[in-house]
């Protein structure tokens, strides 16, 4: 006869575990938006100043040809 191969898990470690990496999911997804909310800030700001400088730039008045 063969001996079977056990494994034996320790389910309260296993949820300990699933609870960090969730944790762990939750402040990434946290930062991430941290992070594209301050791209979309900068993003928009620049904006911004690429308006102003094209609203003070003398336009040259187009040629009828």
């Amino acid at each position: 006869m063969f001996r079977d191969n056990v494994i034996w898990v320790d389910f309260r470690i296993s949820k300990d575990i699933r609870d960090k990496q969730v944790l762990s999911f939750s402040e990434r997804m946290k930062e991430s938006s941290a992070r594209t909310q301050a791209r979309l800030r900068a993003s928009n700001s620049a904006l911004e100043v690429i308006r102003l400088m094209l609203d003070k730039e003398p336009r040259l008045p187009r040629r009828d040809r």
